[in-house]
């Protein structure tokens, strides 16, 4: 895995905890799925490259984790807007905010 990447998770989405590389490596690649989620929502919320982040999951564990975060699960609009981002690019879902859609009148 990247370290740049890691670090940048690091700074971004545990700079108020004690994780290390190592740590947010072993629960991507070896953690549970509640373990996953929770790295996958802090990444959706925080960090500032979320989509090179979320590749470093395995993407099949990747959809899974997705389908089991329903979208407006998010407090704040623009993580739902991330999360809306990545079904639609895993999943070829067409679920663009209304705020975002084009409309004619």
């Amino acid at each position: 895995m990247t370290i740049t990447l890691l670090n940048n998770i690091i700074m971004h989405c545990f700079w108020d905890y004690n994780y290390s590389v190592q740590d947010i490596e072993n629960i991507i690649v070896n953690g549970t799925k509640q373990e996953k989620v929770y790295v996958l929502k802090k990444i959706i919320c925080n960090s500032n490259e979320f989509f090179n982040a979320v590749s470093l999951f395995n993407k099949n564990e990747l959809k899974e984790l997705l389908t089991s975060l329903p979208n407006g699960s998010f407090k704040y609009e623009f993580q739902n807007i991330r999360l809306m981002a990545l079904r639609n690019y895993y999943f070829g879902e067409e679920n663009a905010p209304k705020r975002l859609r084009w409309s004619l009148p």
